[in-house]
């Protein structure tokens, strides 16, 4: 994947706690940041040597771990354009200047 290629945006979420009008305390996701990365399918035999079962759409998305270094498995991440939401179930380094987030939508 070249540099270039890094063009989708991501809204970095993460889990709070809001009070409604009512006093109760609920569950929010809310957005914390942002980052350019870029979405690449994980191969056939990847998924099925993970044993991962259900549906869902296993990807990797590749970043600049610079772009925002605290972000872990807790937090979820949104592409801006297609409101398309990912739950971030691994991080990887790939090299330098650049690591990949092992991700899914849907069910497992």
């Amino acid at each position: 994947m070249q540099s270039g290629d890094l063009d989708t945006l991501f809204d970095v979420l993460q889990r709070t706690e809001e009070k409604n009008s009512g006093g109760q305390i609920k569950q929010v996701w809310a957005s914390i940041g942002k980052f350019y990365g870029g979405i690449e399918p994980v191969s056939t035999q990847v998924f099925t040597l993970s044993h991962t079962q259900g549906s869902a759409l296993v990807c990797r998305v590749v970043m600049r771990p610079a772009d925002f270094p605290s972000l872990n498995a807790s937090h979820m991440i949104q592409d801006i354009d297609t409101k398309e939401i990912y739950r971030i179930d691994g991080k990887l380094p790939v090299n330098k200047g650049k690591q990949t987030l092992m991700c899914s939508v849907g069910k497992i």
